[in-house]
Parts: structure tokens; C-alpha cells; sequence
């Protein structure tokens, strides 16, 4: 017997459900070569299948397909392709999809921007993900927190402060409350580029606002005021996280000693690596060697020698870094 669009669909379904993609897509080609009328729906249900392997290249290959066969293509069906290739940090994809939507004259809607903005943030293209929170404005699209803060990552990924600190005002203004991740992500764009006072600035933001820091967050800002050498307020930030009751990871603990050591502030950082050593914190290479660094570039040899020889004695892996610092070589 002839196959119908119904058995296709239902068999097509069935595959969706409980097969790898390839027997979708063969069923989708045989209606397609079979000249069987075909629907959304029926792509619809082999895009899903895709989606489950993260098969992008398939999926787009079933959109391109269906607009050869003048399918009408759906939200549903675009949203699912788009949501597979950001899935596979197929950026360049979700974005050529959303222009397919656009000359279909299909309007866009938060989620399928949202995804394609997420794909964008994963690839750290940031311009693009600005321009989508600013075509969701155009499209009077409802911005929420999730949406924005993919965004605001995406600036810290390509290190834009200016522009993740930009998002954050815009999200005030927009009346969208900011959560822990809205600003840890803007306190590590402003990290990565060392301004500790911009950084500052945010976790006095985050004060007023009653948002939890979190070890990731007080990591950031150490870490931004370590890449300056603002010893003072890394050690500020560190007692903070002490009266906070937040555990004091390896990081923060080395950003810290860091900051003390590029601050010319060895005794700060002899301490810190004494205290660090009697609590039996988890003390790593660059524990030892930001110690051993500042103790050397002030001439304090024996205290760096004898953090030599208790690195010796942990049995801590030792690097070019560290033979360095411990010879003298500044």
C-alpha cells in the first residue's frame, strides 16, 4: 500500500522519540522524495531528534529543506533548530537562522532570541549579543535577568567592561532586578582588565541591593584589585569573606598574596603564607611561588629559601617559576 502523510508523521514521530536522528531524516527524504504533502509537523518532530543528539548540521539541513519545499516553518520548529546548534556552540548557525526567520516574516520571540544570544556568549562574541538585546528593544521583546546576564558574560568574555557595566545600568533603568550572576559577571569583565574600582563600585552596588556574594564573586574582586597591587583592599575583601563565613578557597587566598607581593608588601605575604600553612589550607605552585617571589624581591632570602624547602617538603610541583623567584632572577 501507498504510504500516507499520516503513517510518515506518525512513523517519523515514533523515530523522534526512541531512534537516532537518521531514520527521522530518511523518512523526512522519503517524504520529500516520494512527493508525499509534508508539514511543520512533520520536520518538526525530526528537528526534535536532532536536537536530542545535538546533531546541528542536520537540523539546519531539515530547515533548508523545508523552505525548498515551501514548508511553512513555525516558532516551534525554529526555536528547536536554534536552541541545537547553541547547544553545539554553533553561533554562526543560530545567527543564520534568525535571519531565515526574518526573511520568512516570522517575528521572533524571547526565547529564540535568548538562545541565540546564549550561543553568541558562549563564543564570546559580544557585539553580536549587544546587537540582539538591542533588536529585542526594537521588537518590544520582553528583556529579563536570564537574558541580560548572558549578555553581560559575554562582554566579560571579551573583556568589554565598559559595555558589561553599560548592560548593568540599562537593566536598572529597564526596572530589571540584577541577581548574583548579573554581578559577578560584571565584576569579572571589570577583573580581567584590573579595574578594582569599578569592581569595588559593584560589590557596594550588590550591598544595597541585599544580593549574596558568593567565593566566586569575592575571588573576582581580589582579583582585580591583586592585578593592581592594591594590597589593602584584597586583604579588606579577605576579612570581609572571614565575617561573611564564606570558604576561603586557594584562589582568592592567592590573589591576596599576590597583591602583596606586587605591592612590595612581603611581610603581608610571609604572613598569609604562614597562616595559610598552619590552617593546612590547600596550598598549590603558585601559593609557593607568589611567596617566595615577594620574599625574594625584597631581599628577605632565608624566609625564601625556607619556603622553598617546606614546598620541597609538601612535595608541590615546582616550575621554572619558582627556581626563579628562589635564585633571585627578577
Amino acid at each position: 500500500h501507498e504510504l500516507s502523510y499520516h503513517h510518515y508523521n506518525a512513523a517519523i514521530d515514533a523515530c523522534s522519540k526512541t531512534s537516532p536522528s537518521m531514520k527521522a531524516l530518511e523518512l523526512v527524504d522519503g517524504m520529500v522524495e516520494g512527493n508525499v504533502e509534508s508539514s511543520a509537523v512533520s520536520f518538526s518532530s525530526a528537528i526534535n531528534a536532532c536536537q536530542r543528539g545535538s546533531e546541528w548540521e542536520k537540523s539546519t539541513h531539515l530547515v533548508s529543506v523545508m523552505a525548498h519545499s515551501k514548508v511553512e516553518v513555525d516558532m516551534s520548529t525554529s526555536s528547536a533548530a536554534i536552541n541545537t546548534c547553541r547547544k553545539s556552540n554553533e553561533w554562526n548557525s543560530t545567527l543564520m537562522l534568525l535571519g531565515w526567520l526574518s526573511q520568512s516574516k516570522l517575528r521572533s520571540d524571547t526565547i529564540t532570541l535568548s538562545a541565540v544570544i546564549s550561543a553568541c556568549e558562549k563564543n564570546a562574541q559580544w557585539e553580536k549579543s549587544l546587537q540582539l538585546i538591542g533588536l529585542m528593544a526594537q521588537s518590544k521583546l520582553k528583556r529579563n535577568v536570564i537574558t541580560f546576564n548572558t549578555a553581560i558574560s559575554a562582554c566579560e568574555k571579551g573583556g568589554k567592561w565598559k559595555d558589561a557595566l553599560q548592560l548593568v545600568s540599562l537593566m536598572k533603568r529597564s526596572r530589571i532586578e540584577s541577581n548574583s550572576v548579573t554581578f559577578s559577571a560584571a565584576i569579572s569583565a571589570c577583573e580581567k582588565c584590573g579595574w578594582w574600582e569599578k569592581a569595588l563600585q559593584l560589590h557596594s552596588e550588590m550591598a544595597c541591593s541585599k544580593v549574596e556574594l558568593d567565593v566566586i564573586t569575592f575571588s573576582a574582586l581580589i582579583s582585580a584589585c591583586e592585578k593592581r597591587g592594591e594590597w589593602e583592599k584584597a586583604f579588606w575583601l579577605l576579612s570581609v569573606m572571614v565575617q561573611a563565613k564564606l570558604q576561603l578557597d586557594v584562589i582568592a587566598l592567592n590573589a591576596v598574596g599576590s597583591a602583596c607581593e606586587k605591592g612590595g608588601k612581603w611581610e603581608m605575604a610571609f604572613q598569609l603564607f604562614d597562616a595559610m600553612v598552619r590552617t593546612k589550607a590547600n596550598l598549590n605552585t603558585v601559593t609557593f611561588n607568589t611567596a617566595i617571589s615577594a620574599c625574594g624581591k625584597s631581599c628577605e632570602w632565608k624566609r625564601a629559601l625556607h619556603i622553598f624547602r617546606v614546598m620541597v617538603r609538601s612535595k608541590v610541583e615546582r616550575s621554572t617559576v619558582t627556581f626563579n623567584a628562589a635564585i633571585g632572577d627578577r
